[in-house]
């Protein structure tokens, strides 16, 4: 029988980071569509986000260390402030503008990361003995875990533009296969059972998004909806890939075996 463990694992950690930066994606797109001025309503928003992504990571963890979570969302405060500064393109010396708005990116970074850690925290508090890892359920955490990456690749890419020539569409397509990638990697890599399919297909959440969006302003159309069916299948494809290789490099190896499922045999003289 598998017990869970009350020491945090480094991996667990990044999962729940991403996981939590996937909640913050969602968060971040209502804003978006919503035109929140409010600067207390819209740190709410991204509160709540991050609040979701970490109770999902909590509950989804094999472990009962609350550390995991809890360090993902104290790990997410500098991923903000980081790639705030990217996007001044590393100016130390700004405008009131400027200092303003990174005051506002420190602020953001703080609430989020203490929704996440608060989220985790209540995950793991709630969870009742070794979570189940049925292909539904995992579906939805493979989502979250693809909407994270997309954040973490979407920086990069940001701090990679002043250094490319041709910002075209060839970039985007570029990012969104590594995020992908990565995602359907990490998802694998965070169940012991084989999901590559269902690993994969969390890259549908940007689809799903990008429908979300399209809807709020009225511009749906059927070459939207299929664009996006044929965009989420692609990306499946990829992420199924990423699933591959974190289950054979990762996952397979702390896969329980048939032996470990037995019960124990005591002799007795």
């Amino acid at each position: 029988m598998v017990t869970p463990s009350k020491k945090a694992v480094v991996g667990w950690v990044l999962v729940s980071y991403f996981m939590i930066a996937g909640g913050f994606t969602i968060a971040a797109v209502i804003v978006g569509i919503a035109g929140m001025e409010a600067e207390w309503a819209r740190e709410a928003i991204f509160f709540v986000g991050a609040l979701i992504g970490g109770l999902f990571a909590g509950r989804a963890s094999p472990h009962k260390a609350v550390a995991e979570p809890a360090i993902a969302g104290v790990l997410f405060v500098p991923t903000l402030v980081a790639a705030f500064a990217i996007g001044l393109g590393w100016h130390f010396h700004v405008g009131p503008a400027e200092q303003t708005a990174f005051v506002s990116a420190i602020k953001m970074g703080g609430v989020s990361g203490l929704g996440g850690l608060v989220g985790g925290l209540l995950g793991r508090r709630s969870a009742r003995g070794v979570p189940g890892a049925s292909a539904l359920r995992w579906w939805g955490i493979a989502m979250l875990i693809h909407l994270g990456c997309t954040l973490v690749i979407a920086v990069l890419v940001i701090a990679a533009l002043p250094q490319v020539d041709d910002e075209g569409t060839g970039l985007i397509f570029l990012a969104l296969g590594l995020a992908s990638l990565l995602g359907g990697l990490v998802a694998q890599a965070a169940v012991t059972r084989r999901l590559l399919w269902t690993s994969g297909a969390g890259s549908f959440a940007l689809s799903f998004l990008g429908l979300g969006v399209a809807i709020a302003h009225g511009e749906v159309s059927p070459s939207i909806f299929f664009g996006g069916l044929i965009l989420g299948g692609i990306t499946t494809l990829i992420g199924s890939f990423g699933a591959v290789l974190g289950w054979q490099l990762i996952a397979r190896h702390g896969a329980p075996t048939a032996a470990s499922d037995l019960p124990e045999a005591h002799l007795h003289s």
